[in-house]
């Protein structure tokens, strides 16, 4: 009997942990903002398709499509592109990351820093890979999960034409408690009180 009543009030005030999450990719559906004015700018090449939107929509292209089609691409140190031009996803919610990967133009390289709350810290960078157009970068799993609510991708070196494909960040939403949470807390807390007020009667 003893061992219910712990069993329930545990249960009631949220001592007995629950099934860690499993990850999901919380990147998806994220705000994407592009800045700089080389963005959207093909130099030349044919039939350019500037999209920011879809790099998080969970459907990465085919590794070696053109660099410049369906994707957020950009010229930079060409002509007048000389300013630093970037990527920026906004998460729908603030989480904590332990797995990214990147799909983008496979001779350049890319570096991938994250928010933490008052300035880009460094994630991972991600070096040339592939043949041709775009390409997908092994998966990293990073050593610290981070929690964040953004992530910013520039360019760092390459032919100076760049682009993303489709960025991915697996991880957990950051929990916030439901006001049920805490009727349920007081609930337990309530219970508590009266078995401790029933055994000191006993005694």
């Amino acid at each position: 009997m003893r061992f219910r009543t712990v069993a329930v009030l545990a249960a009631l005030t949220g001592t007995i942990s629950a099934p860690a999450l499993a990850a999901t990719n919380v990147a998806l559906g994220a705000t994407v903002v592009t800045a700089g004015s080389g963005m959207g700018a093909s130099d030349g090449w044919c039939c350019g398709n500037f999209t920011q939107s879809s790099i998080v929509n969970g459907s990465p292209l085919p590794d070696g499509t053109q660099w410049n089609s369906g994707t957020a691409f950009w010229s930079s140190g060409v002509g007048a592109f000389d300013s630093v031009d970037t990527v920026t996803v906004n998460l729908a919610h603030t989480a904590t990351v332990s797995q990214i990967w990147l799909q983008a133009d496979n001779n350049d390289t890319y570096r991938v820093s994250y928010w933490n709350g008052s300035n880009w810290q460094l994630l991972s960078d991600f070096g040339k890979y592939g043949a041709y157009g775009l390409a997908t970068r092994s998966l990293v799993t990073l050593d610290t999960p981070v929690t964040t609510n953004a992530f910013q991708i520039i360019a760092t070196d390459g032919d100076l034409h760049y682009s993303v494909g489709q960025f991915t960040a697996m991880g957990n939403v950051a929990a916030v408690p439901e006001p049920e949470t805490y009727a349920m807390m007081m609930a337990g807390l309530g219970i508590m009180g009266v078995v401790a007020r029933r055994r000191k009667q006993q005694a």
